[in-house]
């Protein structure tokens, strides 16, 4: 994994995005979605932390009726 795309504690861009409740996060996500050769989606969703967790581990542990649109628009793009 290229460690720009990487943090101190193990958590891409996706990570961050799921696991901070309330904010912008939609329109971080169809950033994150848009370029995949630029934050490449399919491994980084696969990508576990410091703490051995999936980014989409986050997103249904801070579950929020909006998170809905959130798994949604991530599984569109990594199926």
């Amino acid at each position: 994994m290229e460690e720009s795309l990487v943090d101190d504690f193990g958590m891409t861009a996706f990570h961050v995005c799921f696991s901070t409740i309330g904010g912008p996060r939609n329109a971080l996500l169809q950033v994150l979605l848009l370029d995949n050769n630029r934050y490449p989606y399919n491994a980084l969703l696969g990508w576990k932390d410091a703490n051995d967790k999936l980014a989409m581990d986050y997103l249904v542990f801070n579950w929020t009726p909006e998170n809905k649109i959130l798994l949604q628009m991530t599984l569109q793009s990594w199926m």
